[in-house]
C-alpha cells in the first residue's frame, strides 16, 4: 500500500472515530430501575410498559379555568405543567401512570433533583402530556404493588391540591376534601352510591363510574356528585314510589346521570331529580325521564339547572313549584306527556336557550308566577308552545313558539306583561290574549298561521300591540269583547286583516297614534298608524292616496264604526323591516 492511500485511510478513520465519540452528545442510561421521565416534545419516553398508557375515567375529564373552594376537575398533568399558575391552589384529580421514584426531566427541579418543596420521598406520576411529582395526595385507586424503584407502571389516580415550590415548580400534595369513588363492579371503595355519600363529608365530591345503580339516594350532604356521563352513569329507583335522586341540603352539584322510573302514589307524584328547600345546587348534563316528574324543584331557590335533558316523562319534564330566583338554561325538555317547563307560585326566575319540543304545552308559566324572563327559548311542535295563566310582570323576549297545534304564545288572566321579538309562526294561531289587560306585545313576528295571527278575546283591554309583523295568516288579528287597546305601527298583510266577532258588542280601540318623528314599521319617518295590505299587493296602504308625500294616507281607514285607523301608513311596500 503506497504512502498516499495509507494517509487516506488514516482520515477517513479519525472522522469515524471523531463523529461517533466527540461531535456528539451520547444519552446515557444508569441501570437502576429508575424510569427517566420527561415532559419534553415526546411526553413519555418510548421505554418498555410505558408508551400509550391507557386511561379508565371514573369521572368526566374537565379542563378548568377558575374553581371554587368545593369543586374537583380531573385534568391532563400537560396542562398543570404548561399553566401552573392557573391550578394553583386548586384541587385537581390525576389519572396516569405511576412512575415510582422516577425523575421528571421537563420541571424544573432544585439542588437535590426534586421540587424544592418536596422531599426525596415524592414518586411520579405520568400521562401522555408530561409528569409531575407527589407527595401525601390522596389515592383514589389502590397504592401500586410495585416496588417505587423499579414501578411496573400500573394505571393510578390521585386527588390532591397543586402547590408551587419557590422557583414555580408545580406539584401534588394533601388536599383537605376527598372524593370517594365507586362503580357497579364493586372494584372501587363502594358499590353504592348512597354507601359514599354516607361516607362523605361537606365539600368532598363522589365519582360515580359508568354502569346502572338501583338505588333511591338521599343527597344531604353539600357534595359533588358527578356521574360519568348520561349515556352510561344509569340510577333507577329501587322504590319506584320515590325519588330517585332526594337532595334536601344547600350547595349540591348533580352531572352525569340518566335518572328513571320514579312514579306516583295515590296522590303523590315521584320525580327523578327532586329539590325540596334547597339553595345554590347545580344540576347539570343530567337526562330525567320515564318519571313522573323529570327535575322538581320545591321551595328552592337562587339553583342552576342547565343543559339536562327532561324527556319521555308521564307529567312534566322540568317543574318549579314555589321556586324563586333560579336559572334554567340549555335544557331539552321533549316528548313528556304533559308539559315541558312549569313555573308555578315561582317568580323571578330566568329561562334561557331552553328546548320545549313536542309536549302538551311547551312552556307553562301559571298560578301567580310573576317578573320571570323567558329569552331565546324554543317552544316548538307542542299543543300550545308558551302559556301563562294568572300572572303578571313577566318577559317574554326573542323566543321561538311555532309550529305548535294550538297557539303559539298565549296569555289567560295576565297582566302587565311584556312580549317582544318572539316568532308565532306556522302555528294554530300566532298570539292570544284571553282575559288579560295592560300587556305589551312589541316587534314580534306572526306568520304564517293556520287561522289567526293574533286574537284578542273576552276582556283583554288596555294592551299595546306595537310593530308587529303579522302576515301570511288566515285572519291578521281577530277582536272578541276586547277594548280600549292601542294598536299601531304594525305590518298587516293577511288574506283578512281584522275580524270582530259578530253578534257580540264592538268595543272601540285605538289603531293609531299621535304623529311623531319616529322611523316606522315601513322604514318611513313618522310613527302614526298601521300598514294595510294583502298579498296581492291591494290592500289600503298599497292603493290609498298620499298627496302631500308624507307617507301617511290622505283619508282614514274605517274597520267598523267604532274602530278606525286615522293615520294609516301609506306607501307602496318596499323598506319593511321589524324595527320594533
Amino acid at each position: 500500500m503506497n504512502k498516499s492511500i495509507r494517509y487516506i485511510l488514516a482520515i477517513i478513520l479519525l472522522a469515524y472515530v471523531v463523529f461517533f465519540t466527540g461531535c456528539v452528545e451520547v444519552e446515557t442510561t444508569v441501570s437502576t430501575g429508575t424510569p427517566n421521565i420527561t415532559a419534553s416534545s415526546t411526553p413519555i419516553p418510548k421505554q418498555i410498559n410505558m408508551s400509550n398508557p391507557s386511561f379508565i375515567s371514573v369521572v368526566p375529564k374537565t379542563t378548568i379555568a377558575t374553581q371554587s373552594n368545593n369543586s374537583i376537575a380531573i385534568v391532563r398533568i400537560g396542562e398543570i405543567i404548561t399553566d401552573p399558575d392557573s391550578y394553583e391552589g386548586k384541587d385537581v384529580i390525576l389519572k396516569g401512570k405511576y412512575g415510582g421514584w422516577g425523575h421528571c426531566e421537563g420541571a424544573k427541579m432544585g439542588t437535590t433533583g426534586y421540587p424544592l418543596a418536596v422531599s426525596e420521598s415524592a414518586v411520579v406520576i405520568f400521562d401522555e402530556t408530561g409528569c409531575i411529582y407527589f407527595e401525601g395526595a390522596e389515592w383514589i385507586s389502590k397504592r401500586p404493588i410495585s416496588d417505587p424503584f423499579n414501578p411496573a407502571y400500573e394505571t393510578i389516580t390521585i386527588k390532591g391540591k397543586v402547590y408551587l415550590d419557590k422557583v414555580g415548580t408545580p406539584y401534588i400534595s394533601n388536599s383537605n376534601t376527598e372524593t370517594h369513588t365507586l362503580d357497579d363492579s364493586g372494584g372501587q371503595d363502594y358499590t353504592s352510591i348512597q354507601a359514599a355519600i354516607n361516607a362523605a363529608k361537606n365539600g368532598d365530591t363522589v365519582a360515580v363510574a359508568g354502569g346502572t345503580y338501583i338505588e333511591n339516594v338521599v343527597v344531604n350532604k353539600s357534595i359533588n356528585l358527578v356521574g360519568a356521563g348520561a349515556g352510561v352513569t344509569i340510577v333507577r329507583g329501587s322504590n319506584s314510589h320515590d325519588h330517585v335522586f332526594n337532595v334536601s341540603i344547600n350547595n349540591v352539584n348533580i352531572s352525569g346521570f340518566t335518572v328513571k322510573r320514579a312514579k306516583s302514589e295515590y296522590d303523590y307524584y315521584f320525580a327523578g331529580i327532586y329539590l325540596n328547600g334547597v339553595k345554590y345546587a347545580t344540576i347539570s348534563n343530567n337526562t330525567a325521564m320515564y318519571n313522573e316528574y323529570g327535575i322538581y324543584l320545591q321551595s328552592s331557590s337562587s339553583n342552576t339547572l342547565t343543559n339536562n335533558t327532561a324527556s319521555n316523562n308521564k307529567l312534566q319534564g322540568i317543574h318549579l313549584n314555589s321556586s324563586n330566583n333560579n336559572m334554567l338554561s340549555g335544557n331539552n325538555a321533549s316528548s313528556n306527556i304533559w308539559s315541558g317547563i312549569v313555573l308555578g307560585y315561582s317568580s323571578n326566575n330566568t329561562l334561557s336557550g331552553n328546548n320545549a319540543l313536542d309536549n302538551y304545552d311547551g312552556i307553562d308559566i301559571v298560578q301567580s308566577s310573576n317578573y320571570n324572563m323567558l329569552n331565546g327559548n324554543n317552544a316548538t311542535s307542542n299543543g300550545d308552545g308558551i302559556d301563562m295563566d294568572s300572572c303578571s310582570n313577566n318577559m317574554l323576549i326573542d323566543n321561538i313558539a311555532s309550529n305548535n297545534n294550538g297557539r303559539g304564545i298565549a296569555l289567560c288572566n295576565s297582566t302587565d306583561n311584556t312580549m317582544g321579538g318572539n316568532n308565532a309562526s306556522c302555528n294554530g294561531v300566532g298570539m292570544a290574549l284571553h282575559s288579560s289587560t295592560n300587556n305589551t306585545m312589541s316587534g314580534n313576528k306572526i306568520s304564517t298561521n293556520k287561522n289567526q295571527g293574533i286574537i284578542l278575546q273576552y276582556d283583554s283591554n288596555k294592551n299595546t300591540l306595537i310593530g308587529n309583523n303579522v302576515s301570511n295568516n288566515n285572519y291578521g288579528i281577530y277582536l272578541l269583547s276586547s277594548g280600549n287597546n292601542h294598536i299601531y305601527n304594525n305590518y298587516f298583510n293577511n288574506t283578512k286583516n281584522f275580524n270582530f266577532y259578530f253578534g257580540k258588542p264592538i268595543y272601540y280601540n285605538y289603531w293609531n297614534a299621535t304623529k311623531t318623528s319616529k322611523k316606522n314599521i315601513t322604514g318611513n319617518p313618522y310613527l302614526v298608524g298601521n300598514f294595510w295590505a294583502y298579498p296581492n299587493d291591494t290592500g289600503f296602504s298599497q292603493t290609498c292616496a298620499d298627496e302631500d308625500h308624507d307617507d301617511i294616507c290622505d283619508s282614514s281607514y274605517t274597520l267598523n264604526i267604532d274602530n278606525i285607523d286615522y293615520m294609516p301608513l301609506a306607501y307602496k311596500y318596499k323598506n319593511f323591516s321589524n324595527s320594533f
